[in-house]
């Protein structure tokens, strides 16, 4: 997998081939995970990390089973890393380590658990590209921020791409699960008495203790540096604020603020990393902590040139040649060509600093390490210091200042009263949403509402959506809002046309997930007049099935919904046709005891709404055709969803409707 994958992250012209066999790797990945899984027996560590480890990157590779990617997620770290054993607390107590003490020596080659933990470092990092550095839209963006950068009159696609990037919930996978392993190692480093990640033996490379810990957290912020991603101006707020949280409100977050819910990442992760440096730095001698101050502080001159201040600054860290042997390994990785790259054309006005080397390879890499320390704090201006007095890195007042500002403004609103917020928001009731699906007949698609998104991107924004239903159906109970009768007559014309045409008993009605969240007394009463036949595509399952772990009402509405589901499956005759679940191979379930719908490669192109709508589509095929009778009838309140099926010929009714359609 390793090396495949370096074949794609080279600069130019990936080996677009390797896909095929990367392709064939994680299907048979998945399948071994499913078995041992499904066995519930135990792997030895050898092979259980680096297989789920493969499964997580499988995942994001494909696209395909994101639904199960926080759960393996959480298996690979409870693997991976340990948490406190009874022996590790009782040792605690004891005042007794159980860490057995590293042999540190002049070696200048990779262990076998460096090389582990720079294949980690180094796949995760891919990830964030998708596997393909040269087509990827992380390296596009990059490129774009460098140029708001170094040159602020260009003219760019930055905040669309930027946007379209911050919005993936793939791209939040990938970063936060390089970010999570950088804090697990952080947290190690800084507290000895935390077990040790337990790494797997690679084949056929002796197995050797040393400070790997470094090895990832090194290469992270070599890329973070490497990349300039973390470059603010006075204009400008850095890619990684825009893109990935505020780092800010990450630092002093553990003083006055809960964690947020529109960050990538763990909060955690930029205190873990101060502590980190600033632990670095009290290991150096005075003699060395003075030269390294000296290097990037004091003896720094003013540069005006953004670009060339940059360059400078990276090709003291990295010296002429390769120092360190992952620096080696590093090579040819698109991002390290780029950069090098463009060194090139600046290397007659950069002076070369005299490098002094370290005598053993885990001083070398400390120092490598502080060296892009003080670099990211210089880019991170505004927000981090080094400061002198102290002799540590911190964070800056005026951060501390920001904050305290931000927090004056959340107490405020968190003391508006309810009924101002409410005239703050223009209420639209559910009544008046169904209307707009009733009596629409718009049928033309808009081709930019959901672009290239992933099937979980789409999850998020349906969420979003069914949470606002949610929200609006609370509020109608507290302050009782009707419906206007503006539209009564244009209403009344409509149903009385729908009975014509939407018959029960020959008319098949496909529910989305809309149904459940908005109106499930409606459902209730749908499936309990027994006059319907009723069909609910898996895909809706499986959404309601994700939404029941939501910590508001929505998780408790949705958990009504499979409970309604599992009450009327398991009470009707197996031959009914009053509730049927359809898999989108179109295949019916008797239970809903598996929730999770299966795709195949070679679907990933299919989205949410595709998903329904196929269905409504293969029972339009099956139904002899009846120029009276309408075959299948979408029922959902989602508008958008609403004009994709009028745009295929499927009828489409709100539940309210329907019930109003039910003979009594």
């Amino acid at each position: 997998f390793y090396l495949s994958m370096r074949s794609l992250m080279v600069r130019r012209n990936g080996f677009l081939n390797a896909r095929e066999s990367m392709l064939i790797l994680f299907e048979g990945n998945r399948r071994w995970i499913q078995k041992y899984t499904t066995k519930r027996s135990k792997q030895p560590i050898d092979i259980a990390i680096p297989a789920l480890f493969v499964r997580l990157h499988g995942m994001l590779f494909t696209k395909i089973g994101l639904d199960e990617f926080p759960q393996i997620k959480r298996i690979f770290f409870n693997t991976l890393f340990e948490t406190k054993t009874e022996a590790h607390v009782m040792a605690e107590r004891c005042g007794v380590s159980l860490q057995k003490p590293s042999r540190m020596g002049k070696i200048n080659s990779f262990s076998a658990s460096h090389l582990f933990w720079f294949e980690m470092i180094v796949l995760c990092l891919s990830s964030l590209y998708t596997y393909d550095y040269a087509n990827s839209k992380l390296t596009k963006l990059i490129s774009l921020y460098s140029t708001k950068v170094f040159d602020p009159d260009s003219l760019d696609q930055y905040e669309p791409l930027l946007n379209e990037l911050r919005e993936s919930v793939l791209f939040t996978y990938e970063i936060d699960l390089t970010c999570q392993m950088a804090v697990e190692l952080l947290q190690r480093y800084l507290n000895p008495s935390l077990p040790p990640p337990k790494v797997p033996m690679l084949p056929k490379l002796p197995h050797v203790s040393f400070q790997f810990k470094q090895m990832y957290i090194e290469i992270l912020l070599h890329w973070m540096v490497l990349n300039g991603i973390c470059i603010r101006t006075k204009e400008l707020p850095s890619l990684w604020e825009r893109l990935v949280g505020d780092i800010g409100h990450d630092l002093i977050q553990n003083k006055r603020f809960m964690c947020r819910d529109n960050d990538k990442i763990s909060s955690a992760f930029w205190p873990l990393l101060l502590q980190f440096l600033n632990k670095l730095l009290s290991e150096l001698t005075s003699d060395d902590k003075y030269d390294m101050v000296n290097k990037h502080l004091m003896d720094e001159e003013e540069e005006q040139d953004v670009e060339l201040a940059f360059a400078k600054n990276v090709c003291n860290i990295l010296g002429q040649a390769p120092d360190l042997p992952e620096e080696h390994h590093l090579r040819g990785l698109g991002w390290v060509d780029e950069i090098h790259g463009r060194f090139l054309k600046l290397e007659p006005d950069l002076k070369k600093d005299s490098v002094v080397e370290a005598t053993d390879m885990l001083s070398r890499r400390k120092t490598r390490i502080l060296e892009y320390g003080f670099t990211l704090v210089k880019h991170l201006d505004g927000i981090l210091y080094y400061d002198p007095v102290e002799e540590m890195f911190t964070v800056s007042r005026s951060i501390e200042e920001r904050m305290s500002e931000l927090e004056i403004e959340e107490t405020k609103a968190a003391s508006m009263p309810l009924e101002e917020e409410q005239k703050e928001i223009p209420m639209v009731t559910i009544e008046e949403m169904d209307d707009d699906v009733l009596l629409s007949s718009e049928t033309e698609l808009d081709d930019t509402q959901d672009g290239d998104d992933d099937i979980m991107t789409q999850l998020k924004k349906r969420r979003e959506q069914l949470q606002s239903i949610v929200a609006t159906a609370e509020a109608e109970e507290r302050h009782g809002f009707r419906r206007l009768p503006g539209r009564a007559k244009e209403r009344e014309a409509r149903l009385n046309y729908l009975r014509e045409c939407i018959i029960p008993g020959k008319t098949i009605l496909v529910l989305d997930t809309n149904c459940f969240i908005g109106h499930i007394d409606h459902v209730k009463k749908l499936l309990q007049s027994q006059k319907w036949s009723v069909i609910v595509p898996l895909v809706v399952v499986t959404e309601l099935d994700g939404l029941k772990t939501n910590p508001h009402r929505l998780g408790f509405v949705a958990q009504q919904g499979i409970q309604l589901l599992e009450t009327t499956l398991s009470s009707k005759p197996k031959q009914s046709t009053l509730l049927r679940i359809q898999t989108s191979h179109n295949n019916f379930m008797n239970d809903i005891s598996i929730r999770s719908e299966q795709f195949v490669f070679g679907e990933t192109d299919k989205n949410l709404d595709d998903l329904i709508l196929s269905a409504c589509l293969w029972w339009i095929s099956q139904q002899p055709q009846d120029d009276n009778v309408v075959p299948v009838c979408l029922v959902t309140g989602d508008r958008n969803l609403s004009v994709k099926a009028r745009a295929r010929d499927v009828e489409v009714v709100p539940v309210s409707a329907i019930i109003q359609l039910t003979p009594r």
